[in-house]
């Protein structure tokens, strides 16, 4: 958890700092049980909750650069649709 959090704040995507608070494991509740075995029941539930072990994080560059302008500026609904348009 501390070297993500040491990436995302030397990555140059976000503003600020994260502000996550990493603390020591304490008590667990056992999730509902439809919850259980959710990908064994549901195999495609999740599409994007996966292990990734060779994915790191992007450094700041254009595309990126202009989302985190849109997260530090006040900018209007069309503004901000053109930038994300454009970053494709």
């Amino acid at each position: 958890a501390l070297k993500t959090i040491a990436d995302v704040n030397n990555s140059g995507l976000w503003p600020a700092p994260a502000v996550t608070k990493v603390t020591q494991a304490s008590d667990f509740w056992q999730a509902e049980i439809e919850h259980q075995d959710y990908l064994e029941r549901i195999p495609n539930g999740y599409t994007c909750h996966f292990p990734r072990p060779d994915w790191v994080l992007p450094k700041a560059s254009g595309k990126f650069n202009k989302l985190r302008d849109i997260a530090t500026a006040k900018m209007s609904t069309d503004e901000i649709m053109s930038l994300t348009r454009d970053s494709k």
